[in-house]
């Protein structure tokens, strides 16, 4: 399994038009093999990073989602010039080790 994490910095003006996207959106995520989970992460300070997360069976599983016709659509009406702050940046994870209740 693994942990995917994207890590987008917002514009303070700018982030509650963020999260309505994720909360308005008709995600596919859940038709694509491997697929488990999806989480958008807010902070809770003066911090402007959010994390979205996905979980997946396996790397291969991501892949095959991020060169799909899906993702290109899902992806395709970026927020205006101004509302990210640098470049988002992903991070991959293998899960060594889970405790879930």
């Amino acid at each position: 399994m693994i942990v995917v994490q994207n890590r987008i910095r917002v514009a303070e003006p700018f982030r509650k038009e963020f999260l309505e996207r994720f909360k308005n959106r008709n995600s596919t995520l859940m038709n694509h093999d491997g697929f488990i989970s999806n989480y958008i992460l807010e902070p809770t300070g003066d911090d402007n990073e959010y994390v979205v997360m996905t979980m997946w069976e396996s790397r291969q599983d991501f892949e095959k989602w991020a060169n799909s016709e899906d993702f290109k659509k899902s992806h395709s009406e970026p927020m205006q010039q101004g509302a990210i702050i640098d470049r988002p940046v992903l991070k991959i994870y293998n899960v060594s080790s889970a405790l879930t209740q």
